[in-house]
């Protein structure tokens, strides 16, 4: 994919490679071709546009996925998404490895730099659950 972009920008004069990324972004949402339009955020450097998809449909993937560049310029606000998308999991999570997962996410948050949120997270998980043993075994992991 490298390859093909980079010819293909090689091809488009440089004067009307602005314009020719708009319109390639906006055929390519049309299209409904995500992983494309990620990719095309990513090699034109296009941040902000980045950061709007993921605060769209925020998911852990995606965060994840997320170049880090994204993730240090919008440091507070991917802390934030992926904190809110962590609670959602563990408000589906009913198995001993779905809390594994989950608690491997609550890893990454801190990697992130969201250690109170973090906190947080389990405080409230220990206090929502009492009655699940394997939860709380997991979380005790951490």
């Amino acid at each position: 994919m490298d390859s093909m972009y980079s010819v293909l920008k090689s091809l488009v004069p440089q004067n009307e490679w602005p314009s020719y990324v708009t319109s390639l972004i906006a055929e390519t949402q049309k299209k409904k071709a995500f992983p494309r339009l990620l990719y095309i955020y990513t090699q034109e450097k296009m941040w902000s546009e980045y950061m709007d998809y993921i605060r769209k449909d925020p998911s852990i993937y995606e965060i994840d996925e997320a170049p880090n560049e994204v993730k240090k310029l919008f440091r507070e606000e991917i802390i934030k998404l992926y904190a809110a998308d962590v609670r959602n999991y563990f408000q589906r999570a009913s198995s001993r490895d779905s809390y594994r997962n989950g608690v491997a996410y609550i890893r990454k948050l801190i990697r992130y730099g969201g250690s109170k949120e973090a906190e947080q997270i389990v405080i409230e998980q220990k206090s929502r659950t009492p009655r699940r043993p394997a939860l709380i075994d997991e979380l005790s992991k951490l």
